[in-house]
């Protein structure tokens, strides 16, 4: 756990860290857009206008998601090259890691498409989510050797041999590391309802305040509708909040598969080409 800890505060050395993880956190605000207009368009209370309105909103800005997700992909690769340099902190965002994060879509749509073949045996609906669970670490291998050769495709990326090559390598390792995130993953769960049973409070008395305003002024007549909107703010924060923890989450997974490549993959890989 002392190394979890580790890659923990390495996320938060760098020069201007605070910018860059505030920036960062602002750039997944485009992933809570589309969630909250869906979740307010099918709100059985609300007129037909509303839901119309919303869901079309709902629609757009899950398209204009597409760009924020390869940029995401991007700024993790760009992390994974960070590291594999030995330096600590986050990258700065820019447009350069969305043809990183791009680059990187042949080899996710290839792998899901081995992982969905297996859904079609008896039975594959169940085992798919769980091999997809233990098999991601392992394309997390895949993906640093990918990266580490400057983005140049090559068949073994692609090739089902390579990630059970992988899995003889890496195997024990990795189930460790995976234990010791569930562990990770169930604490940063907590502080998450900590976070949100806190927030609670707050947005009852921005609500209340709103409405107390809008009365004395008699701007708006404050019922249902108007209570839902005074919501928002509120439903940004706590999604983004829960969108950056689980990337914080992800990063330090990243952090860890690329210890375990260079200790038991690419030490391997050199054994072989010295011999």
């Amino acid at each position: 756990m002392e190394r979890i800890l580790k890659a923990f505060k390495d996320l938060f050395i760098c020069e201007n860290c605070i910018k860059k993880h505030f920036s960062f956190a602002f750039m997944l605000l485009s992933f809570a857009i589309p969630m909250i207009c869906s979740h307010i368009a099918k709100d059985t209370m609300l007129s037909n206008d509303y839901v119309n309105i919303f869901s079309s909103l709902a629609f757009i800005f899950s398209i204009l998601a597409i760009v924020p997700v390869f940029l995401l992909e991007g700024f993790s690769f760009e992390f994974v090259e960070m590291r594999l340099r030995g330096e600590s902190g986050i990258p700065k965002l820019n447009l350069n890691q969305i043809i990183k994060g791009f680059k990187g879509l042949p080899i996710y749509i290839v792998w899901f498409l081995y992982f969905g073949l297996l859904a079609l045996i008896p039975r594959g609906e169940l085992i798919v989510p769980v091999l997809c669970l233990i098999g991601m670490p392992f394309i997390f291998y895949i993906l640093i050797k990918f990266i580490k050769n400057n983005y140049e495709y090559k068949f073994e990326y692609f090739n089902p041999v390579t990630l059970f090559d992988y899995m003889k390598k890496t195997f024990k390792d990795t189930i460790i590391l995976l234990l010791k995130m569930l562990i990770v993953f169930l604490v940063l769960g907590v502080i998450y309802l900590i976070i949100f049973t806190l927030f609670i409070p707050v947005n009852l008395l921005i609500e209340f305040v709103i409405r107390k305003v809008s009365i004395l002024f008699g701007v708006i007549n404050f019922g249902y509708v108007e209570s839902m909107f005074a919501s928002i703010p509120f439903a940004f924060i706590v999604i983004t909040i829960f969108l950056y923890m689980r990337e914080i989450f992800n990063l330090t997974l990243y952090d860890h598969c690329i210890d375990i490549y260079k200790n038991k993959i690419e030490s391997s890989e050199d054994k072989i080409v010295n011999e």
